[in-house]
């Protein structure tokens, strides 16, 4: 979790071993880490957007979905075009945060 001004700002799932499912506990919509880009894109909402990693090129994305009041976001990070391998969900500015840096 991300603690920002007192209160939970991000969850964080991370795995850096994403090679296959888990049974590591699920994000929202079902997201977990080790499943397929394709699977993750399959469960998440119309809207998503993909953008290119800063650090893990080629190769990496950032997924995110936001709700319509743009003040929630779902973030999956893809490594290598296939994994899932952190998934970040919360407040939008916490979620947009690279790496959990401020």
């Amino acid at each position: 979790m991300m603690v920002m001004d007192g209160r939970i700002a991000r969850f964080e799932i991370f795995s850096s071993l994403a090679v296959v499912p888990t049974l590591a506990p699920s994000a929202p919509f079902g997201l977990r880490t080790g499943m397929s880009m394709a699977e993750a894109m399959v469960r998440l909402p119309s809207g998503v957007i993909i953008e290119e990693h800063k650090y893990n090129w080629p190769g990496g994305y950032y997924v995110t979905w936001y709700d319509v009041l743009r003040r929630r976001a779902i973030r999956i990070q893809v490594a290598d075009s296939r994994f899932v391998d952190v998934i970040l969900w919360g407040d939008i500015d916490a979620v947009r945060l690279t790496e959990g840096c401020v």
